[in-house]
């Protein structure tokens, strides 16, 4: 999953940050983070040699204040006629607030390595205000400058789109603000809670005791932040927020074709024993080997990967390690100033060459495609494709399973790997409809919110629903980003056909991810994508199921 910046001409208050790739236990060696003395800020433990490196920042203290008042000489510069002094004084802020951002990006990985300690929850937190108070400070300047005498240089210099992105913003009110603090609150509070469950022990249902409180809370703020963005429900604001170019009442399409082979799925999934078979089987790999493993068959694939492998390492651009304290999950971040893409894992050394695989698909975008303008568009552009990239990747690494595992172990990952695909599509369905219906109805107890997601559960025929099935409490995204999860599914889709090209070309496979990573995230929708390189979207329900189906019938006769 990729982590992107605020976005203003979304009126950005969603949060956008993470993934569910993995978890466990493992370790890797390297520094844990530390006091950076050139700067006095915290440190990003990069790699698992824990080379520094110049391309990751260090977390510090924003001067606020200095930077409003810079932003304030630009809104007075814009009532004038003087249109070099403005410019020359936007592109100095532009770049001021992209370190800005950067400290904030820095603050959070500096936050996953240890969800427990509260002086580093505290860094996330400010620095992500210190970030939302500068852009705000930063919005209102841009407004000005599209207001004044020297809109016209200022459109020239900018281009329309972004012009027009910053002429519409508006910039957020004291109440937004305030709400937008308490859900980044509650976030933390949410990472903290579950690291102390498994700390201590806890049950499912003693879990849900503790983290559900904090779900309510968050969908209550998101409610009323999607009531002042104009929206009926936060459903709604984020489909806009995630630029889809599909509507909820298309994904009906998607749920009942999915609902058709999920229950064959969990199946495979939970009784054919390649689960357990992977964990028993598949060697564990350091961080190192699973990045000399990614490198041995990147040419294969597409120079992009190569090369995107050579920058990651040259760079230590990566955090891939175990233990207590750390966040689960896994996703791709990006440094704005420095153009610089930053993968997370929290390791189990067992499935970590999956996870990267995964992840590396979007290093490549990033290090291949710049925002155009990281204010107006963020960092990551339409999230649906950036999902077929990174899932498209992995699909593709399946190819070379036998030499990187060999024998038994090579079809467990294979099959391992082709059912987390699957898995994509199905969980993409599942977590859509269970948000849809909780945010459809925000005011539900507890106890409805469990049985909300026991019933969908239930409805796509998954064998471990009971009244004691809590699962969507440990799914990250659930709690940090709202409504994400479809992008798995319909990314989980596509992934699925180049996966199931390269299983009698191959080549042409590969020229396909070349396509989807050449297009970019700027430009084109979803559905507009897929079309344009060739394949289909979920509202073709009978190929959605043929797919999956072809894609099952291949694990039950890929046998160890």
């Amino acid at each position: 999953m990729s982590k992107r910046t605020k976005a203003i001409a979304l009126a950005c208050a969603l949060v956008l940050a993470l993934t569910g790739c993995g978890g466990g236990e493992g370790s890797s060696t390297g520094p844990k983070w530390g006091s950076d003395a050139a700067t006095g800020g915290t440190a990003i433990k990069t790699g698992s040699a824990a080379s520094a490196s110049a391309l990751v920042p260090a977390y510090g203290d924003v001067d606020v204040d200095a930077f409003t008042d810079k932003c304030d000489r630009l809104a007075e510069l814009a009532q004038g006629n003087d249109a070099d002094a403005a410019i020359a004084l936007y592109d100095e802020i532009y770049a001021e607030l992209a370190q800005i951002e950067d400290n904030e990006t820095a603050a959070y990985l500096a936050y996953c390595d240890d969800v427990s300690d509260e002086t580093l929850s505290d860094n996330n937190i400010q620095a992500g205000q210190d970030a939302d108070d500068c852009s705000t400070a930063a919005q209102d300047a841009f407004a000005a400058v599209c207001e004044g005498p020297c809109a016209d240089a200022f459109k020239e210099h900018v281009g329309e789109d972004v012009f027009e992105a910053y002429a519409a913003a508006t910039v957020p009110s004291a109440q937004e603000e305030l709400l937008s603090d308490r859900e980044s609150e509650l976030v933390n509070d949410y990472y903290a809670a579950i690291d102390e469950a498994d700390e201590e022990g806890l049950s499912d249902e003693e879990t849900n005791e503790k983290v559900g409180p904090i779900y309510l809370g968050l969908v209550r703020i998101r409610t009323r932040l999607a009531k002042l963005y104009g929206y009926d429900s936060y459903a709604d604001y984020a489909d806009d927020a995630y630029l889809r170019d599909y509507s909820a009442e298309d994904l009906e399409q998607f749920y009942t074709a999915v609902q058709q082979i999920s229950p064959r799925f969990y199946d495979l999934y939970y009784y054919s024993g390649d689960a357990d078979s992977f964990q028993k089987n598949v060697p564990k790999m350091t961080a190192d080997e699973v990045i000399a493993a990614l490198e041995s068959h990147a040419d294969e694939i597409d120079p992009y990967v190569s090369d995107s492998l050579a920058y990651l390492r040259e760079n230590h651009l990566y955090d891939i390690d175990g233990g207590s304290g750390r966040m689960d999950g896994a996703f791709t971040t990006y440094f704005i100033s420095t153009q610089a893409p930053f993968i997370y894992i929290d390791s189990d050394q067992r499935t970590d060459f999956q996870t990267m695989s995964h992840e590396l698909g979007h290093f490549v975008d990033y290090h291949r495609t710049v925002s155009p303008n990281y204010v107006a568009y963020g960092t990551d552009g339409n999230l649906d494709i950036s999902e077929i990239q990174s899932n498209g990747l992995q699909a593709l690494y399946t190819h070379f399973y036998d030499d990187i595992y060999g024998g038994e172990a090579a079809v467990y990952a294979e099959n391992i790997n082709v059912l987390d695909l699957l898995g994509n599509v199905v969980d993409g369905c599942v977590f859509d409809e269970f948000q849809r219906r909780v945010y459809a109805d925000p005011g539900m107890s507890l106890d409805e919110v469990n049985a909300t997601y026991q019933q969908v559960c239930e409805e796509y025929g998954d064998p471990g629903t009971g009244p004691d099935d809590y699962w969507w409490q440990y799914v990250s995204h659930t709690f940090e980003s709202p409504m994400y999860y479809v992008s798995y599914g319909v990314s989980g889709l596509a992934a699925l056909q180049i996966w199931d090209q390269s299983q009698t070309d191959f080549d042409s496979a590969c020229d396909t991810w070349h396509a989807i990573i050449d297009a970019g995230c700027y430009d084109y929708g979803y559905c507009e994508l897929l079309e344009r390189v060739g394949m289909f979207d979920f509202k073709q329900p009978d190929k959605v199921v043929a797919l999956c189906n072809d894609a099952l019938d291949y694990v039950e006769d890929n046998e160890a």
